[in-house]
């Protein structure tokens, strides 16, 4: 199913609007009556071009012009038609359902809420069916809310949770989810950090996605660092309270001790330093003026162990996982108020050290931690058995790490929404397993997705959606609406895809004054025709979408120029045959689709090279059907001077032919 119409009236600045997302077919709504008009003219690129992708509409508009209001307006009416089964806002909201059969009806299905039944008088045509009213939304469709921006509105969003068949993949709707798991572990564990908490679940949803066959790009490695707590322990310590001054003497001694500074990188014992400091903030945080003196003791001895431990002249790795777990163990019994795990929490200490000195997965040495070898299923699994141990140790906030991907920002913007869609795609496996029922359609909106993307990383854009989102949610028919700001996003886009907004504070309107070609056209006169900028410097480029449209229509204008010479110089050597006809009359409607084609494109000089060779090709075409007029009486004449046997193996290789002839319209 796909979304081809919305209407809704008095939704925040969305006084009454209707919104057509289908080039084909155009409804309106008025004076409680809705029309219909079909286009058979447009041409879906996407839908001919992309598997599984039936449907991709861009909103774009200046900022506060309602985009992604709009974008919300669809999120809350799903909602309302497929979980809560009531609205107090009018609206009209239309999906188109292909026919699965030849000579089979479409069928239009009309959901509308606090209308005049007169809307259901809509004029209809016998190669469709129109159903109001019928069975759930989410029976037939799954919605995707996807954004990373901060804002009120993504703000208010983040409140829409994920239910049914709908999924709020918004980044503040993930920041509240890691805020609610943060309260809920502080009740059982009293230990918990939003913040930290996010990045966690992120950098485990980023290793699941590592498992994928279809990642998009490959990744080799990922950096381990240490987090360095010292000045900020050391100073909570010393500054912040007036009593027990000779303890913390001692404490500050030690701290300056040069014993503390022997940890060099080059060993991989840079991650010890940090487990001393993650212990050591499990009790400082606990100091308050009513604290004894009990705690600085502790401090003390914990120090004294450390340099007792440090101090030991190690002759292997198993020496050191021996004396560090000692201090763990040491540790974790002088806590005023120890953690209820606590023998899981130094299980999990030792696993981790055991990996950063043993594995050998490691591939280089950093100033301030190490490199991981992400090549070969062992060693991904290995390092999220690691990662997993690590989240353990640190009761998900005493971090003493830091784990980076090596890679660009632009590159770890794509992964992170490629490891968000990856894990939604087996959640819904998942459920439709466990269901035993299937959703058929998708329609993801993606609101400004793009927005932090480098220009490099928006070229590729689009081109890298099409072919991620269908891999992800195998066997799903996928419809996809975008905001964006980006031009060169917009070039990867025909005109009739666009959906212009524009506004003050209060309304939102449709433009459909912009009629420049948007596909393949030059960066700059979109972003003048379509963004109302006119004063910033721009990249005169087109995107990989269109470029590889564009380069696939070329190849064929010349495959067929080709063909047509090779008939040219048959008809010379009076070779006349019925395939040659035959195969004249299927370009003809070959190049009627690519001259729908050229016309969307709005580079010039590009539009004008394809057109020649277009012109070319239809000329030659020209000359073959007036050579086959002439010729026709000739062959039907040689056709009767055959025998019947003759005759009949003619008719045989013509029926054998048919099937290639048809799949070249």
């Amino acid at each position: 199913m796909e979304l081809v119409f919305f209407w809704i009236k008095g939704y925040e600045k969305i006084k009454s609007e209707a919104f057509n997302f289908s080039s084909n077919f155009q409804f309106s709504y008025n004076a409680n009556k809705l029309f219909f008009e079909e286009n058979n003219e447009a041409v879906n690129i996407f839908a001919e071009n992309t598997p599984n992708i039936s449907n991709v509409t861009v909103i774009v508009g200046e900022n506060g012009s309602g985009k992604t209001t709009l974008l919300m307006a669809l999120s809350d009416v799903y909602r309302i038609e497929s979980i809560e089964g009531a609205s107090a806002i009018p609206y009209i909201i239309i999906f188109f359902q292909p026919a699965t059969e030849k000579n089979m009806p479409g069928e239009f299905f009309i959901w509308y809420s606090k209308l005049d039944e007169n809307i259901e008088q809509i004029k209809r045509q016998e190669k469709y069916k129109f159903f109001f009213n019928t069975k759930s939304l989410s029976e037939s469709i799954c919605m995707v809310n996807y954004t990373n921006t901060f804002s009120c509105s993504s703000y208010m969003a983040s409140f829409l949770k994920s239910e049914g068949h709908f999924y709020n993949l918004s980044l503040m709707q993930s920041l509240q989810s890691a805020k609610s798991n943060a309260v809920e572990m502080r009740v059982t564990n009293n230990e918990s950090d939003p913040i930290l908490n996010f990045f966690h679940k992120s950098t485990q949803r980023q290793m699941r996605a590592l498992e994928s066959a279809n990642l998009p790009f490959t990744l080799s490695r990922l950096a381990v660092k240490k987090m360095n707590y010292r000045d900020i322990i050391q100073d909570l310590i010393k500054n912040k309270f007036s009593g027990f001054r000779v303890i913390k003497k001692q404490i500050n001694d030690i701290f300056q001790s040069e014993k503390f500074d022997f940890l060099q990188a080059e060993d991989a014992r840079f991650c010890i330093e940090g487990i001393l400091f993650s212990l050591l903030r499990r009790i400082v945080p606990a100091l308050s003026s009513q604290s004894t003196q009990k705690y600085y003791i502790n401090i003390k001895e914990i120090l004294e162990k450390w340099e007792e431990i440090i101090s030991y002249n190690k002759n292997n790795i198993t020496d050191d996982v021996v004396f560090i777990m000692k201090f763990v163990n040491v540790t974790m019994n002088k806590m005023i108020n120890p953690p209820a795990n606590k023998a899981a929490i130094a299980m999990a200490y030792k696993k981790t050290i055991k990996f950063l000195l043993e594995d050998e997965i490691k591939t280089d040495m950093l100033d301030d931690g190490i490199l991981l070898n992400l090549n070969g299923k062992k060693n991904v699994a290995k390092i999220k058995a690691f990662y997993n141990n690590y989240l353990v140790s640190i009761g998900q906030i005493y971090d003493y790490l830091l784990f980076e991907w090596e890679m660009s920002t632009g590159e770890f913007a794509f992964f992170d929404l490629y490891a968000t869609f990856y894990e939604l795609g087996q959640k819904i496996q998942d459920q439709e397993r466990q269901s035993g029922t299937r959703t058929h359609s998708m329609l993801i909106l993606m609101d400004e997705a793009d927005l932090y993307l480098h220009p490099k990383w928006q070229q590729k854009f689009v081109e890298r959606i099409l072919d991620m989102m269908p891999a992800i949610f195998e066997g799903k028919k996928i419809q996809i609406i975008f905001t964006t700001h980006s031009p060169i996003f917009l070039s990867d886009i025909p005109n009739h895809h666009i959906i212009y907004l524009t506004g003050s504070d209060d309304k939102i309107v449709i433009d459909t004054n912009i009629k420049k070609k948007t596909f393949a056209a030059n960066i700059y006169n979109l972003y003048n025709d379509s963004f109302f900028l006119n004063d910033n410097k721009h990249i005169g480029i087109i995107g990989d979408y269109s470029n590889g449209i564009i380069k696939t229509l070329r190849e064929n204008l010349e495959s067929i120029n080709k063909d047509l010479n090779n008939y040219e110089d048959d008809r010379k050597h009076e070779i006349q045959t019925l395939s040659n006809l035959e195969y004249v009359s299927a370009y003809r409607r070959v190049l009627e689709k690519n001259k729908k084609i050229i016309d969307l494109i709005g580079e010039p000089l590009i539009k004008n090279m394809l057109l020649n060779l277009w012109e070319s090709a239809n000329d030659k075409l020209s000359a073959c059907f007036d050579d086959h007029v002439q010729n026709s009486t000739v062959v039907i004449e040689k056709f009767k001077d055959l025998t019947q046997p003759e005759q009949v193996k003619v008719m045989e290789f013509i029926i054998r032919n048919h099937k290639h002839l048809g799949e070249m319209k």
